[in-house]
């Protein structure tokens, strides 16, 4: 049976699975909303400015920055008080700003279905990140980008990596990145940190 304390987990995963849908599909359709213009294109635009730009993404500062605006780590910044200017391009904050804004007309039912499948998304994430003590270490999550009127979304999963395991005491750790770009198609990385050697594997889908 599952233990006490992930029942509240797996009652909230039953919940957010149907409801649901990968960020890359979700934006391809706030894509396909923003270019038809209208009220909901109105109400989408200033979501769409507060992500992270995808030329910017090589600076340290600024991946920590969209890990941190990712939407996952929203309850934990706002029980640290973080001023409302710190939160001003987290995506779940953005999303629930989203919902409160629109006034459900028939016209905007599309858009509310799509940000509330983003939240859920996210959710998900965050429940598989609190999992309890008997899941294996691991952080998935899905990182929106900005690329002129385009967005790629950055899917990122970290593991304690079980098959090189830990040499001299040291835990070894997995990154793996996958991005689907429009005009290349899917890339994906893996970088593995064992002690102090760092691998990394990269390949492309035909």
């Amino acid at each position: 049976g599952i233990p006490t304390a992930g029942r509240d987990e797996f009652a909230a995963l039953r919940l957010a699975l149907p409801r649901q849908r990968p960020l890359q599909q979700v934006f391809a359709r706030f894509g396909e909303i923003l270019a038809s213009g209208g009220s909901s294109a109105d109400s989408l635009r200033p979501l769409l400015q507060n992500l992270a730009q995808a030329e910017d993404i090589a600076r340290g500062d600024t991946r920590k920055q969209a890990l941190q605006d990712s939407g996952q780590f929203l309850e934990r910044r706002l029980q640290g008080d973080a001023p409302s200017s710190e939160l001003r391009r987290d995506l779940k904050a953005n999303l629930l700003q989203l919902l409160a804004a629109l006034d459900r007309s028939s016209e905007d039912d599309d858009l509310a279905h799509q940000a509330e499948a983003a939240l859920a998304r996210i959710q998900l994430h965050q429940l598989a990140a609190a999992a309890p003590d008997y899941a294996p270490p691991a952080w998935a999550g899905e990182i929106p980008l900005r690329h002129g009127e385009q967005v790629d979304v950055c899917r990122l999963r970290i593991d304690r990596d079980g098959s090189h395991g830990a040499e001299g005491g040291q835990t070894g750790w997995s990154t793996w990145i996958s991005l689907d770009l429009k005009s290349l198609g899917p890339l994906h990385a893996r970088l593995t940190l064992n002690g102090l050697a760092l691998s990394t594997t990269l390949w492309a889908e035909s």
